[in-house]
């Protein structure tokens, strides 16, 4: 039965026979979109590790202070972003490449889609939260 006399199909560094690797043009767009989000993250990170570190050696009260000012704030916030959808992206190639089965595949991409969703909604609750306990300070 191993061999009934037809020639065996042709093995593929591709999988199946090069087919249903998607459009031709899609892992050309996720590559260059990766590549930009990283040269534009680049000095956004660099930014962020000099305000964190400038101040890390402050009192909580202050380290407020400089976290929400809205520079500082809006600097955080596109970090973040910035750094969010690189993840996605990221997290999102590897499921690609080393996921073969199609069910755990697609549980793989929902659930990297609902982690960057909660680390997003996290992010943006602490600066809201910073912005907030500026304002309320002002007024006490």
């Amino acid at each position: 039965m191993a061999n009934d006399g037809k020639p065996a199909a042709p093995v593929s560094v591709f999988g199946h026979g090069g087919k249903n690797l998607g459009a031709s043009g899609h892992g050309v767009q996720h590559w260059w979109t990766q590549r930009v989000l990283t040269i534009i993250g680049m000095p956004l990170v660099l930014l962020t590790v000099l305000v964190v570190a400038w101040a890390a050696g402050r009192g909580p009260g202050q380290m407020i202070a400089v976290f929400s000012y809205p520079p500082v704030t809006i600097l955080l916030g596109l970090t973040m972003a910035l750094m969010i959808m690189h993840m996605r992206l990221g997290l999102q190639q590897v499921i690609e490449d080393y996921v073969t089965a199609k069910c755990w595949r697609y549980a793989a991409f929902i659930f990297n889609d609902a982690f960057c969703a909660v680390v997003a909604m996290m992010t943006l609750y602490a600066l809201i939260k910073f912005s907030v306990i500026s304002v309320l300070a002002q007024f006490m």
